[in-house]
């Protein structure tokens, strides 16, 4: 079987940084809206589990910490898929890059 020539190559390679530019750097907000929901929910389940002195000291404080621990909880439920395909999608970019 013949080599793929110099100019095919070049192409390919091209075309892939390309792809890579529009497709995955624009959705990398994903990842960090993602890694922001998961310390938000991690934040306030340890606030929840140790800090928690019982339902005498209810402050609008920590109705507003609930809440925002439930949005942060269906924001991961939400941005776990796509973040994940994104990091697959990533990885197999970078190594059909590292191919050539």
């Amino acid at each position: 079987m013949k080599h793929a020539s110099k100019n095919w190559r070049q192409v390919r390679r091209a075309t892939l940084e390309r792809t890579q530019r529009s497709i995955v750097h624009p959705l990398l907000s994903i990842q960090t809206a993602f890694l922001v929901a998961i310390s938000i929910y991690f934040g306030g389940l340890l606030r929840f589990s140790i800090f928690y002195t019982g339902p005498s000291e209810f402050f609008l404080f920590d109705v507003f910490q609930a809440v925002t621990l439930v949005a942060a909880s269906i924001a991961i439920m939400l941005l776990l898929g796509p973040v994940v395909i994104l990091g697959m999608l990533s990885r197999r970019f970078e190594r059909l890059l590292g191919e050539q």
